[in-house]
Formats: structure tokens, C-alpha cells, sequence
């Protein structure tokens, strides 16, 4: 489990370090919302260089129940218990927010595609126009093993691993729908269960 939370943040990283300066989605956005439980938290040193490069707001870093969660200056944090005052590892929380990364499990090559995201929990459809094309470089590979290239679409940056089902040739310009699992967001809010 602790390798695993590693690789998703080197992962997480990696994403911030090609190139991710914020989710900038040009058509319909719809909020991201997960619950789960605190299994970790970055922050302070600990948060990578290249996080607080692209993000120099992001004060920690969460995992909930594997999702990477930006926590910035911002970031609205509602406790139930009004004595708490801080996060901590085991809480049980609901997040909002902007997505920011998403792992794919399906590309489908469109003749048109709307600009929109649909999210479903950590279920998260894309369709929109490929802006970019990032290939791995050799300390990504290292630390994620599986992954092919990442695709920006319209701010959001899609995971391609070699497990990802595609259809057509994914290139820039190219219109797709993308199937796949949240992997990041950039918390709005996060409401502290008791």
C-alpha cells in the first residue's frame, strides 16, 4: 500500500510537471465529488517541487482513497466538530472540487466531440479536442512502468497506460470521448464527517 501511494504521487507529479498550470476546461464543467477516508497526508517539504511550481497555493496534499486531492490557500475545509481545527489520516470526508488528472480506461476517436466533463464519483467522462501530447520521460517510466503518454484536454491531463482500451489514432488536434477513473482535483470544498 505505501508503494502504491508512492507511485500515485511520483504520478501525480509527473502530471504537474509537463506542463499542468490549472484545469482551464473551455466547455461544461461539473464538479467532481468523492468521499472517502484520509489515507495520507503531503504537505509542508514534503509536497513535490514541481506540485508547488505549477500550484504555488497547494498547502498538502491528500489521498483519499486514492484520489489525489490539491488542498490550496482556498480550499473551503468544514469541520462537524467545531473544536477540530485540522485534517488528519482516518478522517472520513467529501471533497469538491475541479478534476485534474484522470486514469483511462477507454479512448474513443469522434468525428465531433462537445467540450464537457460528466463526473459519477470517481467515474469521469471527457469529451473534447486533444491540445497536447506528453510521451514519458525515463523517471516517469521508472516510477510508473505502465504508462504510454498523457493527453491534455482542455486542462485536464488523461493518463494512457497500456491497460487503456483506444480507438483511432490519438494525436493533437484529434476529437475524443475519454472513459476512466479519477486521479486528481483540486479540492473547492471538503466537509469533515464526525
Amino acid at each position: 500500500m505505501k508503494m502504491l501511494t508512492r507511485v500515485g504521487v511520483v504520478l501525480l507529479a509527473a502530471v504537474m510537471a509537463v506542463g499542468l498550470v490549472a484545469p482551464v476546461f473551455a466547455g461544461e464543467v461539473e464538479t467532481a465529488e468523492i468521499d472517502g477516508t484520509i489515507g495520507k497526508i503531503i504537505k509542508g517539504m514534503d509536497i513535490p517541487a514541481m506540485v508547488k511550481e505549477h500550484h504555488p497555493d497547494v498547502v498538502k496534499i491528500l489521498k483519499v482513497d486514492g484520489v489525489g486531492v490539491l488542498v490550496t490557500k482556498g480550499t473551503d475545509i468544514e469541520f462537524k466538530d467545531e473544536d477540530r481545527m485540522k485534517l488528519m489520516v482516518g478522517d472520513e470526508v467529501e471533497v469538491k472540487g475541479e478534476v485534474l488528472a484522470v486514469v483511462a480506461d477507454k479512448i474513443e476517436v469522434k468525428d465531433e466531440a462537445e467540450s464537457e466533463i460528466k463526473t459519477d464519483g470517481k467515474d469521469v467522462t471527457i469529451e473534447g479536442t486533444i491540445d497536447k501530447v506528453i510521451y514519458p520521460t525515463p523517471m516517469m517510466l521508472m516510477h510508473h512502468p505502465d504508462l504510454v503518454k498523457i493527453l491534455v484536454i482542455d486542462g485536464v491531463h488523461v493518463i494512457v497506460t497500456k491497460t487503456t482500451m483506444t480507438e483511432g489514432m490519438l494525436k493533437t488536434g484529434t476529437e475524443v470521448e475519454v472513459e476512466g477513473k479519477l486521479h486528481a482535483l483540486i479540492a473547492d470544498e471538503i466537509e469533515v464527517e464526525d
